[in-house]
């Protein structure tokens, strides 16, 4: 599923986001996190807004927090925790040569 999902990023689909960040709220292990959160990504979600990076920014955290209030599974908030900061930290560096795997295994080490 996770090659699937970027390669609709490579025809530049419009209508993807809503079912990547869904797919991102999901995720449960930090490999798949690694595999899903490319730079390539984060740059056509942020082109796909058009928006500054506070606005983003606040819209992921927005859609992150719904799985952690409603979220009854302690895995599932944590993980929902982890990839607001790793989403967080990819869109501040994005410009950043570095790759986006540090970001993940910063917070990995962080929960």
């Amino acid at each position: 599923i996770i090659p699937l999902l970027i390669s609709y990023f490579d025809r530049e689909d419009p209508y993807i986001s809503i079912p990547v960040l869904a797919t991102l709220g999901t995720i449960t292990n930090n490999e798949k996190a690694g595999k899903l959160i490319t730079p390539n990504v984060l740059t056509h979600i942020k082109n796909m807004y058009k928006a500054d990076y506070e606005q983003l920014k606040n819209g992921i955290m927005q859609f992150f927090t719904r799985f952690i209030v409603v979220e009854n599974d302690k895995e599932y908030r944590r993980q929902a925790v982890f990839n607001i900061g790793v989403i967080e930290m990819a869109l501040e560096n994005l410009d950043d040569p570095q790759p986006i795997t540090q970001e993940v295994n910063y917070f990995s080490n962080l929960s």
